[in-house]
């Protein structure tokens, strides 16, 4: 599993813990915000999302987070050095109005500037099965 692929992977993890905890309504079209802790893939993690409008979230993933790691889930660690805070991030949209999907570029991409994946995340998180989506599709249209 490629560098992309296996961030989807990550924000697919991520999402159904939020979708499955009821704090993300998929049918919702009103802006909402919200962050937790969670465990994915046995890694520490956080999750953040927040309303972007047209009933899309931003939504993001801290993965493998480590001690000293500062800030909120809805961005960059406010480290220095992001290597110094965590393993893996990655912000993406979903989308709920027109259908329910992870926005990506092309076949998975996320932007650069939308995450970042150590190479001892790449490998750990490249071996883990494909998830499922609970509510949703995989990846779908990106809306510029």
């Amino acid at each position: 599993m490629g560098r992309n692929q296996a961030l989807l992977n990550l924000a697919c993890s991520a999402l159904n813990e939020a979708v499955d905890r009821s704090l993300i309504d998929l049918n919702a079209q009103e802006d909402s915000e919200g962050q937790l802790d969670a465990t994915l893939f046995g890694k520490p993690s956080k999750i953040g999302w927040r309303g972007i409008g047209h009933g899309e979230l931003a939504f993001t993933v801290w993965w493998n987070i480590k001690p000293g790691c500062k800030g909120e889930p809805f961005d960059r660690p406010l480290n220095k050095r992001v290597a110094e805070a965590l393993d893996a991030f990655c912000t993406v949209w979903i989308e709920r109005k027109t259908g329910k999907w992870i926005q990506a570029h092309g076949k998975g991409g996320l932007a650069k500037g939308d995450a970042y994946l150590s190479q001892s995340a790449l490998l750990f998180l490249g071996k883990q099965p494909d998830v499922i989506p609970h509510g949703y599709e995989r990846e779908g249209r990106f809306f510029r």
